[in-house]
């Protein structure tokens, strides 16, 4: 092999190839000399069994695999606890925004991280705690003014004459006992028409 591709003038080459039944790898070099040196028109020839050759490398192959595989592990590992820290507050937030949604205002949302999902969490409970207020105050104007229209409804029941008061529309927000017999309808028929 080495001989033919001398003759042929290459200076390096290597093959692989068969030799007495065991697969081999064969690699020359001729020497060049350099600069003034000429050199002694030596050949370097090396024939090595395949696997004696590439053992090394199988080696690191299957030190590269062990150490791939346990990266991919450890990496498997952190993405699953990564992604508990990150779903876990959103299944809370979540299951809150249900219980508001059904009328719970007193839910507690127990979101303690300092992060984008805990300042979310401190946002929502504001949120409900502010909703929860509106409408205790708005219950309280709602009987408040529910109070103040049974009083003048009194007032007005008293009165032998009729009497209708109208918004701004136009349209009748109360009217008292005698002007419903005088119109000959129900209160709720008149309350609320122009």
């Amino acid at each position: 092999f080495v001989k033919g591709l001398l003759t042929a003038g290459a200076k390096v080459g290597s093959s692989r190839h068969q030799y007495l039944g065991e697969d081999e790898i064969s690699t020359f070099a001729r020497e060049q000399g350099y600069l003034d040196f000429k050199g002694n028109d030596w050949t370097l020839i090396i024939c090595t069994p395949s696997e004696t050759a590439f053992a090394p490398a199988g080696e690191i192959g299957e030190k590269m695999w062990t150490v791939l595989s346990m990266i991919g592990v450890f990496v498997f590992f952190i993405v699953i606890i990564f992604s508990r820290m990150v779903s876990k507050p959103i299944e809370k937030l979540s299951a809150a925004a249900i219980e508001i949604g059904k009328g719970n205002l007193d839910v507690t949302i127990d979101v303690a991280s300092k992060d984008e999902i805990g300042w979310l969490a401190r946002v929502f409970k504001a949120m409900a705690t502010d909703l929860k207020r509106d409408i205790t105050e708005r219950k309280k104007a709602e009987e408040a003014l529910k109070k103040e229209r049974d009083t003048a409804q009194r007032y007005l029941d008293v009165a032998g004459v009729m009497l209708t008061v109208l918004d701004v529309n136009g349209a009748v927000t109360l009217i008292n006992r005698r002007g419903c017999e005088i119109l000959g309808y129900r209160e709720d028929e008149i309350v609320g028409k122009d």
